[in-house]
């Protein structure tokens, strides 16, 4: 369940501007009015300076169920879990990058490169294939 919750919290960051696009904010609202966002704001894609503090404490959130899912996870478990680990590598590197562009979310969707993609596939193929020796 963390690592679902990590994943859902990366999408919604990852996708604030395509959704305001399109009518939507799946921001928690309380969390909007605690750092004096306005759904206005987030719908006309123009963020106040206080968006990049709310968008830090979405990956804040994101960040605990992305280590609490690791630390759940029983060692006995992982080779069944190799697809849901490879998938929290990639989505927590797009969390980082989004936040490494300090939160720009409104323009280019932010995401890994194909060679990234297949690094990572590649990674995780031999950490398979290491698990089943």
């Amino acid at each position: 369940m963390a690592l679902g919750y990590a994943l859902q919290l990366t999408n919604i960051i990852r996708d604030v501007g395509e959704d305001a696009r399109n009518g939507r904010i799946y921001l928690p609202l309380e969390d909007l009015r605690r750092f004096k966002v306005t759904e206005r704001q987030i719908l006309e894609g123009r963020p106040p300076a206080s968006f990049e503090a709310l968008m830090e404490h979405q990956y804040q959130k994101a960040m605990h169920f992305y280590a609490e899912a690791e630390r759940l996870l029983p060692e006995e478990d992982r080779h069944r879990m190799l697809a849901a680990e490879m998938m929290a590598q990639v989505y927590s590197e797009i969390l980082q990058k989004i936040r490494k562009h300090r939160f720009q979310v409104f323009g280019r969707r932010i995401g890994l490169s194909k060679l990234r993609k297949f690094a990572i596939l590649g990674a995780y193929t031999a950490r398979g294939f290491m698990r089943a020796v």
